[in-house]
């Protein structure tokens, strides 16, 4: 039996899930940070699973701070996570304890009401926790297998829900090539290049454009001075892989006189981002080392 709350019910065993081998790890940290803060655990009876970078799953007894931190990962109270399957699922915490004279488990065995998937991006938003948490039987907080998948498919989304035939859709760059830009569009864009918040710059190989990119401007108040966020970046295949991408980046950077440069980058880009001089800040986003 469950612990007993104020009203002498059984408390619901929720399990907080975080973490996982996304490049957004860090943000799925803070986020369930922000819900163990809150949760009401007069109602609640908490366990917390997180999942590393390398796909471990822990139970941990961290607190919010350490887990908004990252620290939650080194605490010697971590149990590795297995799972029995039965009438109910119970999942069992277990690690070897070493003593002086031998070696014993640290066991804890829980089972679960509810599941609270705190995970961002990859293996976390896609479907695919959603599929194994159907599978074990467990109700759990959002949205179901195939919406998960369909939704983090924004391509597929837009023409799902296009085919609708009653919400039009923007359509994708990668798709039809750029559109046709309005007059307003025009006016706004030499007001921004004019006012000096957005720098266009590009490098050319024989008389023909083969690489650009842009940096918008932005007033940080973290140190005050002016900072940079690199948009618009398309090199031409063909002259890939022979260093202009970095030099563009790095003159663009220094023409721009920003004092620190960022871009958002899609979990397939991260990579490359970081072969080009930036690194993870936290999630998908990445700033330029230089």
């Amino acid at each position: 039996m469950g612990k007993i709350d104020k009203l002498g019910k059984e408390k619901m065993n929720i399990l907080i899930l975080f973490g996982g081998k996304s490049t957004e790890h860090e943000v799925s940290c803070i986020s369930a940070a922000s819900v163990l803060r809150v949760i009401n655990r007069d109602k609640y009876q908490i366990n917390t699973i997180g999942i590393t970078k390398t796909g471990q799953w822990l139970w941990t007894d961290a607190s919010p701070d350490e887990i908004e931190k990252g620290s939650w990962i080194d605490r010697e109270t971590n149990l590795n996570i297995s799972v029995k399957f039965g009438e109910e699922v119970v999942l069992i915490g277990s690690k070897i304890v070493e003593s002086e004279n031998s070696e014993d488990t640290a066991t804890r065995i829980f089972t679960v009401d509810c599941i609270f998937p705190i995970l961002h991006g990859q293996n976390g938003e896609d479907g695919t926790i959603q599929g194994m948490m159907e599978i074990m039987r467990i109700p759990y907080v959002g949205c179901g297998t195939m919406s998960s998948a369909v939704c983090m498919d924004k391509v597929m989304i837009k023409r799902i829900i296009e085919n609708t035939g009653k919400i039009l859709q923007t359509k994708y760059k990668s798709e039809i090539g750029e559109e046709e830009p309005t007059y307003e569009n025009f006016l706004n864009l030499e007001r921004a290049i004019s006012d000096e918040n957005i720098y266009f710059f590009g490098c050319i190989c024989n008389g023909k454009l083969v690489a650009c990119c842009s940096i918008s401007t932005i007033f940080s108040t973290f140190n005050y001075e002016k900072g940079g966020i690199f948009e618009d970046f398309f090199i031409i295949k063909e002259y890939r892989h022979n260093g202009i991408a970095k030099q563009l980046i790095k003159f663009a950077y220094k023409e721009s006189k920003t004092s620190s440069l960022i871009v958002g980058s899609a979990d397939c880009d991260v990579d490359m981002y970081k072969s080009l001089g930036f690194k993870i800040l936290i999630g998908n986003m990445l700033a330029y080392e230089h």
